[in-house]
């Protein structure tokens, strides 16, 4: 009986975090759309004037050109030409930013000898064979790169590594684009218990007695000054209590749904982005390519690190681990070969999202269970 007076506590805690989320949802999308038409009427204000010519920003442009994008779904599948011209076709496609960057720290033989893999293909076409070859000249580049010798700087192993990994990912999945705001006042019900409501200062009536007050302090020759001081606590302490809904906030929210339960999470949205850092990086975020070439990220890329990340990919685990990193952080790294942990950054700059592990959640590779240990062999094996 208590077993299952446990389990129907928990389904009633997720059917409330659910509908929780389904409402946030739905508020933050009809908030984009009474922006944008906001934005429209501001259309001459908003726009740069150059001799006479006039450009609207790229957002207005993207927003102008998707009529429907209240429609669409935050999330969505990459298509085989969108997958194509981030990872190879764009100007700042996955292959175009390393060899940017390789051009910079590469000898000018090395350097030809990448470079003219991308030169001999050249365009893909936008389909399903093109993506194929895209993949096996990703693995062509990687080969070379792992032959390479590495340092703290130039870690030719981690970008090949990273590459194979790209090559082997076989759905990605990109998100739409969204204008951030904050939330016009302090919602008690999102920020904080429900129990606590009534401890709390919800500024939607703070406002208004402030009001009250400083008329009524008038009437009895309250000093300005101080009346001034108390105006500016009383805007400070409203502008922190005020949300900021984020651009990625529909990612974070669905991310972190199961913690949209009021009555057991104090703070809903900072549990929401803890969900992103510990699940997000290397199961479903790819780290930048450039990173394995900064100089803010340096530490020597060991086999342990690889050793560690295919670990990490068998186990679907996240690949970052916080306290490692800032214990290196912390101590002189000149005295340090490399952190415990390989460092990356993951700030999606190609604009695609997914991973081999994030593959292994979806037919026809969920029922595959050997599909990650074969990747693992592969980076194992030279990438074969």
């Amino acid at each position: 009986l208590d077993a299952q007076h446990d389990a129907k506590h928990i389904l009633r805690r997720r059917m409330r975090a659910l509908s929780i989320t389904t409402q946030r949802l739905t508020y933050f999308l009809r908030q984009q759309q009474a922006l944008f038409a906001s934005l429209c009427e501001q259309r001459d204000d908003i726009a740069l004037t150059v001799h006479e010519q006039k450009f609207m920003p790229a957002f207005m442009k993207a927003f102008a050109h998707n009529d429907n994008m209240f429609l669409l779904p935050p999330i969505q599948f990459a298509e085989i030409d969108q997958m194509i011209a981030r990872l190879w076709n764009d100007n700042d496609s996955l292959v175009n930013r390393l060899l940017r960057t390789l051009a910079e720290i590469l000898s000018p033989a090395v350097y030809h000898i990448i470079a003219d893999i991308v030169k001999d293909v050249g365009l893909v076409q936008e389909s399903q064979n093109g993506l194929t070859l895209v993949r096996s000249k990703l693995i062509e580049i990687a080969k070379v790169l792992s032959h390479l010798k590495c340092t703290k700087k130039n870690r030719h192993l981690a970008a090949a590594d990273i590459l194979y990994l790209y090559a082997k990912t076989y759905r990605f999945f990109t998100l739409q684009s969204y204008l951030s705001f904050a939330s016009p006042y302090n919602d008690v019900a999102v920020l904080s218990n429900y129990r606590d409501v009534k401890q709390k200062t919800d500024n939607r009536y703070l406002t208004r007695s402030v009001r009250k007050e400083d008329h009524a302090s008038a009437d009895d020759s309250e000093d300005d000054t101080q009346r001034h001081h108390h105006h500016q606590r009383t805007q400070s302490l409203s502008q922190q209590q005020r949300y900021v809904y984020c651009s990625s906030f529909p990612l974070l929210l669905l991310l972190g749904w199961h913690h949209n339960d009021l009555a057991v999470n104090k703070n809903i949205n900072d549990r929401m982005f803890v969900e992103y850092y510990e699940n997000m990086f290397g199961t479903v975020v790819l780290p930048d390519i450039e990173s394995c070439y900064d100089s803010k990220t340096k530490g020597l890329y060991l086999h342990t690190h690889r050793k560690y990340l295919c670990n990490c990919i068998e186990q679907r685990l996240n690949w970052m681990d916080v306290q490692k990193t800032r214990d290196y952080e912390t101590k002189l790294n000149a005295e340090i070969g490399s952190c415990a942990v390989p460092q990356f950054t993951f700030t999606n700059s190609i604009g695609l999202m997914g991973s081999p592990v994030f593959d292994s959640y979806f037919e026809p590779f969920k029922s595959d269970k050997k599909h990650l240990s074969k990747i693992v062999r592969g980076l194992q094996n030279n990438y074969k």
